[in-house]
């Protein structure tokens, strides 16, 4: 199986990486800072607890304690989420591209499925995006509570994927020059 960047040059594929990381980091902190009034007794991480709400009854009463006001930086936090929707599969799925290149077989190939898991990641949270943006424009309603809850859990699993084939590739890499260290320069 070949990445999902196999056709770009290695070059390129670091260009878009720092981009994609630059622009992840800044849309976090973006999102943080405009994100503040949404976080409510109800909703202390804002727009995620809506995300994850699962319930219709969750979901009211976290659009409720935001009240009419806040409505607004609702919307516009998801609107800015899609930005960013576009900015983290992209770094975090070059970063298993690049691991991929200095690690045994099995972690390579894990690490090209998790860069083309973590792309669908970016699928699944313009999905719950819409649900959201659905559920404040609308209302809330069980069936878009639950697809949304569906879709930032699994776009949750991708991405934590991702940070589990970090520790893995990082202690295969430790592992390695440990037994290189121990057996004298052969590893």
């Amino acid at each position: 199986m070949e990445s999902p960047f196999h056709s770009l040059s290695r070059s390129s594929q670091i260009v878009a990486f720092g981009v994609s990381a630059a622009a992840s980091l800044a849309l976090m902190i973006w999102l943080g800072v405009q994100g503040q009034p949404l976080r409510t007794p109800a909703a202390p991480n804002a727009v995620i607890d809506l995300e994850l709400a699962w319930s219709k009854a969750r979901a009211d009463k976290i659009v409720t304690s935001w009240g009419d006001a806040p409505r607004p930086v609702a919307v516009a936090a998801i609107a800015w989420d899609y930005l960013f929707l576009i900015a983290y599969p992209v770094c975090l799925s070059l970063s298993c591209v690049f691991i991929s290149r200095h690690v045994g077989s099995l972690l390579a190939m894990l690490g090209v499925v998790f860069a083309w898991l973590v792309l669908c990641a970016g699928v699944l949270d313009a999905f719950e995006n819409s649900f959201m943006l659905a559920m404040l424009w609308r209302g809330t309603a069980a069936w878009l509570t639950r697809a949304a809850t569906i879709c930032a859990g699994v776009k949750f699993a991708f991405v934590f994927a991702v940070f589990g084939y970090w520790i893995a590739a990082g202690l295969a890499g430790v592992i390695h020059l440990i037994k290189a260290k121990l057996l004298g320069g052969a590893a």
